[in-house]
């Protein structure tokens, strides 16, 4: 069954908490939490010693890639809280993202591959993981 939401603004978008009082409507008054929008602003607020976690993890990765390959290269006006801004440099300022990124993170993306299927063959290969029924069977041996 889908849920259709019907919201409407003077301004033309919806803001997240527009959408959570027409769900919190919905559902008879439990409450519902979206993701904050500003949270992938926030990880670029971390300190500095946890940037190595957060450039070493794939997901990372894959959100800039996304978001560089996506709007990096949009040249339009939007209106931010600071102003009036392009879509590419708000990006760039805001979130850290440069659309000229997107080639080191598709490499980067490569490597998360193949450095997952290496650990994956030399745990298929090396490493002696035996079923219940082996285990039983050697124990029988002894």
């Amino acid at each position: 069954m889908k849920l259709a939401i019907p919201v409407q603004s003077k301004e033309g978008f919806v803001s997240a908490e527009e959408v959570e009082k027409k769900v919190s409507m919905l559902m008879d008054g439990k409450s519902l939490r979206l993701p904050s929008t500003e949270a992938a602003r926030d990880i670029h607020l971390i300190p500095v010693w946890w940037r190595w976690y957060y450039w070493g993890s794939p997901i990372a990765w894959t959100i800039y890639g996304i978001f560089a390959s996506q709007f990096g290269d949009i040249k339009t006006v939007i209106d931010t809280p600071q102003g009036p801004q392009r879509v590419d440099l708000y990006l760039k300022e805001n979130l850290g993202h440069e659309h000229d990124f997107v080639i080191p993170v598709f490499f980067a993306h490569i490597g998360w591959v193949l450095l997952f299927f290496f650990v994956f063959a030399y745990g298929i290969k090396f490493l002696k993981l035996h079923s219940a029924a082996e285990l039983s069977d050697l124990q029988d041996v002894k």
